[in-house]
């Protein structure tokens, strides 16, 4: 414990001026708590004003604003938060990460992110004010478009938005007990922390909502100093900075601050300091406090994971707390690599000197929104897609989840049949784990359409059991022998089973939308159009698909190749690979409500990549590769006609040409190990691997730089970007 670096500034007659300093690579003004009148409920809000300054000799010129703003509903939970920055912040930051090669950001995403704000802008939500901030010099008066912070002689004058008719906030904040402030010189391996803090925790809230009258607390801070580059644009991944903090106001007249930074990958503390304002108005500091997690929140927009729940403890001063949130998405969005953080209203119960103590508390929680893994980002929202699926069809089928299918049972139902039959195969299949792409495409593709998915996802997730149908019944069709790495469900269950189960599986989504809450009837009926058409049109494919495999003879692949059978491949590929993402575009644009140029730019970004995406399928099926799931060389064996071989013909030599077409059209050589190597090396040989790759490639850069050009950047349309460039290159697994 210390009482060094803090002095208390009386507050009886006027209140010191906190205006703006000078010279600072960053200043803000925070202030949170509640307000409620008698026809309002009570909001929990925080409003902080920052002016940054990215250059080395802090030219004033050069200062930029940024600005964070939450508005709680305790009682509904809603949550409107803001993040908005100027113009020359953005040119300021820009400019900064153009000349960085790479971050601690998965390196492939952070090009996509360059290039996404070099070419396209700001991503939202964060929002450009073209409208610069109005800061005083010489006292305490900010005003930037609704938002405004005034001093007066002895209080503060806040306004920010409340309600959705522009109407606004405006309250008053009389400190109601002293203002304290330190400093700090902390200096770390040339790393400076911030160096002065001022803090009024107790302040009296009066104003109007509308207008409607409020009474309310509230909390400033006002803080400034330097900012080392390297909480920008941290250079590596063990080093990226973070902190966690509370501001806590208990019920018998104490305030308390936990500060806690630290390196985010690691754990590893930086500095920790704890202080406590007694209601007798001592002010003491503790170094040694215990912050122990005790559990995360994931936030279903940025797949953030958030440490929301919380032990502290000072052990000399006898104080024990817990801290929970009040609702647990209190999430705001954050411009630059960081994504994201977490600044909320809470309480804390617990002892005090050994008596039982509650109060209000604020915590903050800084850094955890960093990418250092797509991968494993990935990961995240493909576990969702999982529990969505379990949710849905789950591995034991009982009597509720069949009346939830189909209805009451007239007489009695058999769960034990329908899950050996329908549940068990179906998830034999599933649990071979699959990239899931078709739903984690589809719920980044309805965010990169302007809309939140949530309301939506779990039946975007079902596209999952749709596509495992069709492997399904593609095996049986196709007689193939691995799937994932594994003996096909045909074989395992036989014939009869796994049709009965692929089948199943193309009806059941019907039955979310049937009884989907956010839909109402002409949007169902869209989807159920959009489904039978996508239905149809893979079944169109799969045909085309079986014809040339079925009448597969050198007569009749000779007329095939008079004609442009590549391009018949291709629209077979359309039909039977990218009817089922291009259905599910169609039904996002329309939940979107996306105009028609987007729909269109959306749809046919989805049918390139699908394609593409077979495309690579085609080639890697002669991949020798452990990493290949399949049998090496399976479309050869089973006569299929892909784009990869009817090129390779185009493209050898006739005398190579008719070797090719000889064992490619004769069942008994194309399946013999040796003609059938042979056949593998004459493709190998035409260079057709490399060429195909290359086209597909094109075909989706195309298609990408077309929808690009169409929606508005945003952090969703990067992840989407990512994921179809990190598929054209994964090892294919399903």
């Amino acid at each position: 414990m210390n009482r060094k670096n803090f002095e208390f500034i009386t507050t009886e007659s006027s209140l010191p001026i906190e205006a703006a300093s000078t010279g600072h690579d960053i200043e803000w003004w925070f202030y949170h708590g509640f307000f409620e009148g008698e026809s309002i409920p009570r909001y929990y809000f925080m409003v902080s004003f920052f002016c940054h300054n990215f250059s080395e000799n802090h030219e004033i010129e050069k200062n930029c604003y940024s600005l964070l703003f939450s508005l709680l509903n305790s009682e509904t939970g809603e949550h409107l938060a803001l993040s908005q920055i100027d113009q020359l912040y953005f040119d300021e930051y820009n400019s900064l990460i153009q000349q960085v090669s790479n971050t601690v950001m998965d390196p492939a995403l952070f090009e996509l992110f360059k290039y996404e704000i070099k070419e396209h802008g700001c991503f939202e939500p964060i929002k450009i004010k073209k409208v610069k901030a109005d800061l005083s010099r010489d006292k305490l008066d900010i005003r930037w478009e609704n938002f405004s912070l005034e001093q007066k002689e002895n209080f503060f004058r806040l306004s920010f938005p409340f309600g959705d008719n522009g109407e606004l906030c405006s309250v008053d904040l009389t400190p109601g007990t002293q203002r304290f402030t330190y400093e700090s010189a902390v200096q770390e391996n040339n790393k400076k922390g911030y160096t002065t803090y001022h803090c009024y925790p107790n302040l009296t809230l009066d104003g109007t909502a509308g207008n409607h009258p409020v009474k309310g607390r509230a909390w400033m801070d006002h803080q400034w100093g330097e900012k080392n580059k390297q909480f920008i644009l941290p250079s590596n991944q063990n080093e990226v900075v973070g902190w966690d903090w509370f501001g806590i106001s208990l019920n018998d007249g104490t305030y308390a601050i936990f500060s806690t930074l630290k390196f985010i990958k690691t754990g590893k503390i930086i500095r920790k300091r704890a202080s406590l304002l007694k209601k007798n108005q001592e002010l003491e500091f503790y170094s040694d406090f215990i912050a122990e997690l005790l559990d995360y929140w994931q936030s279903p927009e940025t797949l953030t994971d958030f440490p929301l729940h919380w032990k502290l403890e000072i052990p000399e001063a006898k104080l024990i707390l817990t801290f929970r949130p009040i609702h647990n998405n209190q999430e705001i969005p954050y411009f630059g690599l960081e994504r994201t953080l977490w600044e909320g209203a809470g309480y804390v119960e617990g002892t005090y000197e050994g008596v039982e103590v509650n109060g209000l508390a604020r915590g903050e929680f800084h850094g955890y929104g960093f990418i250092f893994d797509f991968d494993e980002h990935v990961e995240k929202l493909v576990a969702r897609v999982e529990r969505n699926i379990r949710e849905f069809l789950p591995m034991t089928i009982t009597e509720g989840t069949i009346q939830t299918y189909v209805g009451k049972p007239t007489w009695t139902n058999d769960p034990d049949a329908l899950t050996a039959m329908i549940s068990k195969p179906a998830w034999e299949l599933m649990l071979r784990k699959g990239k899931r792409w078709r739903p984690v495409f589809g719920i980044w593709m309805k965010e990169a359409l302007g809309k939140p998915a949530v309301n939506y996802e779990r039946g975007v997730c079902l596209s999952e059991l749709i596509h495992s149908g069709s492997l399904i019944i593609d095996d049986i069709q196709d007689q193939s022998l691995l799937r994932r790495g594994q003996p096909t469900l045909h074989q395992l269950y036989g014939t009869d089973v796994a049709i009965n189960a692929g089948n199943t599986l193309y009806f059941l989504p019907s039955v979310e939308l049937v009884h989907h809450k956010y839909l109402n009837d002409k949007q169902k009926l869209r989807i159920h159009e959009i489904m039978m058409n996508t239905f149809v049109q893979s079944h169109f494919g799969q045909s085309m698909d079986i014809y040339w495999s079925k009448e597969l003879s050198e007569d009749n692949l000779r007329i095939w190749l008079e004609d442009d059978i590549e391009s018949k491949i291709l629209q077979m590929y359309d039909y039977k690979t990218a009817s089922g993402p291009c259905g599910l575009t169609k039904i996002l644009a329309m939940l979107s409500d996306s105009d028609p140029l987007k729909e269109k730019s959306a749809i046919e970004f989805t049918r390139a990549f699908s394609v593409a995406f077979q495309l690579l399928d085609d080639i890697r099926n002669f991949s020798s590769s452990p990493k290949w799931t399949k049998t090496t060389g399976e479309d050869m064996n089973s006569g299929k006609l892909t784009y990869v071989i009817v090129k390779a013909i185009r493209s050898l030599g006739q005398t190579d040409k008719q070797r090719l077409i000889q064992i490619f059209c004769n069942g008994e050589l194309r399946t013999d190990k040796e003609y059938h190597a042979e056949a593998l090396s004459l493709i190998q040989k035409s260079g057709v691997l490399e060429s195909v790759k290359q086209e597909a490639e094109e075909m989706m850069h195309k298609g990408w730089e077309d929808f690009a050009l169409t929606i508005p950047p945003s952090e969703a349309k990067i992840m989407l970007h990512m994921l179809c460039k990190k598929l054209l290159d994964l090892p294919y697994e399903g």
